[in-house]
């Protein structure tokens, strides 16, 4: 389980974490967005909220520019309403 019997001090990591974390967000496999899921609740509890929230304009940061890769690559839907998979999850737990 991720991060859930680590013994190593990982602080100085998270926002690397977060990044990778944040980027499987937009997977289409339900196994990789419920395991993400998973993992974003291992971290939110490992991690202070304090330390967490010095990290929210990097997650707001990190999917907008997901979202605007989503729309205006090849085949993306423009301008139309784009859900990303990771918060779209039905009858799934939310984290945050």
């Amino acid at each position: 389980m991720f991060l859930g019997k680590a013994a190593g001090d990982f602080h100085d990591d998270v926002d690397i974490i977060i990044r990778e974390l944040m980027h499987r967000l937009n997977d289409d496999s339900s196994v990789v967005l419920k395991a993400n899921n998973a993992a974003i609740g291992a971290l939110t509890k490992c991690v202070p909220v304090e330390e967490l929230a010095k990290h929210i304009r990097y997650i707001k940061d990190l999917i907008g520019s997901m979202v605007s890769d989503a729309r205006y690559r090849k085949g993306g839907v423009g301008d139309g309403e784009f859900f990303l998979p990771g918060l779209n999850i039905p009858k799934g737990k939310c984290w945050f």
